[in-house]
């Protein structure tokens, strides 16, 4: 079994975003997941409240084993590098992007689940194939399909 990465729960209302998580994984086909999410079964990772812990990036290069990501707080994290430049209506100020488009890639590469919560623009950038499912309001799941794909943006 490996790990469960959450990255960012710093807030009350944080516990009930992973709960609906848990329960959409258990709806749908995960079972043994959405019952660790629910029971807490996570290695958190949060800069504001857990900074000695270190970044959720190295760790996500470090561990073998994670079964998935799951982020909080996070968007446009399938933003193309660059593209936020020429969108900073979808970047105002009061959103972090950062490393954000770095940690769809880096979990894709390695095969890793992610789900993310945030507001997601539909205009993603990859060079392995993703599918990126809804799952309620503003979550997301990333999986990665076998095989390659060329520079894409969903909105063409």
């Amino acid at each position: 079994m490996g790990r469960i990465i959450c990255i960012g729960k710093n807030a009350k209302h944080d516990d009930m975003t992973l709960e609906w998580v848990a329960n959409w994984l258990v709806n749908n086909g995960h079972h043994i997941l959405g019952d660790r999410v629910l029971r807490g079964d996570l290695d958190h990772y949060d800069m504001d409240t857990l900074p000695d812990k270190g970044d959720a990036m190295k760790a996500i290069a470090r561990y073998r084993k994670i079964d998935v990501v799951i982020a909080l707080h996070l968007f446009a994290i399938d933003m193309r590098p660059g593209y936020q430049n020429k969108r900073s209506v979808l970047a105002g100020p009061r959103y972090y992007i950062g490393r954000n488009p770095e940690l769809l890639s880096t979990c894709m590469r390695r095969r890793i689940p992610l789900i993310a919560w945030g507001d997601q623009p539909d205009v993603w950038f990859c060079k392995i194939k993703v599918q990126k499912h809804q799952l309620i309001g503003s979550a997301y799941l990333y999986e990665p399909l076998e095989g390659e794909c060329s520079q894409t943006d969903s909105r063409r």
